[in-house]
């Protein structure tokens, strides 16, 4: 298994609507846009964690599906997050792009898999493949402080 024997981080993050919706009664922001946010916060805490930068590579949705994700992405980018600066940000997360299906990159195919098994794990449902749920969130990103719930796979709230 590539993510095993490669010892690749993974993160990701699942948001439980209704658990939101009960704890945070009244109009909250689209999950898709807590669900981002944190992502990134968490993405860029790795890459300064390993002294490095990155660019985000999205597989294209169905419009305005990348719109919307591009433009929370540029807010981000420009006014900072509830943990980092915009200047924080800018220094480590270089770009987003949108890439099709069709265009068969292996990143991408190989990040197909993760966010099914991290749902699965947030919904307390049986993985199809125990194993691959073994390996990957085996190497889930810690913050190199053994904390992988706050930075690998993030359940919200």
């Amino acid at each position: 298994m590539i993510i095993k024997k490669y010892n690749i981080a993974t993160l990701g993050v699942c948001v439980n609507k209704s658990a939101l919706m009960k704890n945070y009664p009244g109009e909250t922001n689209a999950q898709l846009t807590i669900a981002l946010q944190m992502l990134l916060e968490n993405y860029c805490h790795f890459l300064e964690h390993m002294h490095a930068t990155g660019d985000i590579c999205y597989e294209s949705l169905q419009e305005p599906g990348n719109q919307e994700l591009r433009q929370r992405f540029y807010e981000l980018e420009a006014l900072g997050t509830m943990y980092y600066t915009s200047h924080f940000f800018q220094t480590h997360i270089g770009d987003i792009r949108f890439e099709n299906k069709v265009d068969n990159l292996a990143g991408l195919q190989l990040a197909d898999f993760i966010p099914n098994t991290y749902a699965r794990k947030c919904a307390r449902i049986k993985p199809k493949h125990d194993e691959f749920k073994k390996c990957l969130l085996q190497p889930a990103y810690d913050g190199g402080i053994s904390n992988r719930p706050k930075f690998g796979l993030k359940m919200i709230p």
